[in-house]
């Protein structure tokens, strides 16, 4: 699941309708998701998560978190603006001043 799981596009196209129709939500501990699944042989198959990727309990890699990030926000700066961008954040406290920063946050036009 990525932030483009999360578009108009793909939660409205017929894949997603058909299978969100077979899709029931009952409230459960906060701390952790279930999933069970009827299949079509009449089998039952279960999944259990205790805790998601990036929780406290299982926090995200480095890489993990940096990918992430260069992901979404490749959506709305390019890719030098992402990479500089990240550079800029991974050594905030030697920043001598926030105006190159937030100058690069403002600009528009994903790549």
């Amino acid at each position: 699941v990525g932030i483009d799981s999360f578009t108009d596009e793909r939660r409205f196209s017929p894949d997603m309708e058909d299978i969100l129709a077979r899709v029931q939500v009952q409230a459960g501990a906060p701390e952790a998701v279930k999933a069970i699944a009827r299949l079509k042989d009449g089998r039952t198959v279960s999944q259990e998560c205790l805790h998601f990727q990036g929780s406290a309990a299982k926090p995200m890699t480095r890489d993990q978190r940096t990918a992430k990030f260069q992901h979404c926000a490749s959506r709305v700066l390019s890719a030098d603006d992402v990479s500089q961008l990240l550079g800029m954040l991974e050594s905030l406290e030697g920043l001598s001043s926030v105006v190159p920063l937030m100058d690069l946050l403002g600009r528009t036009g994903a790549a």
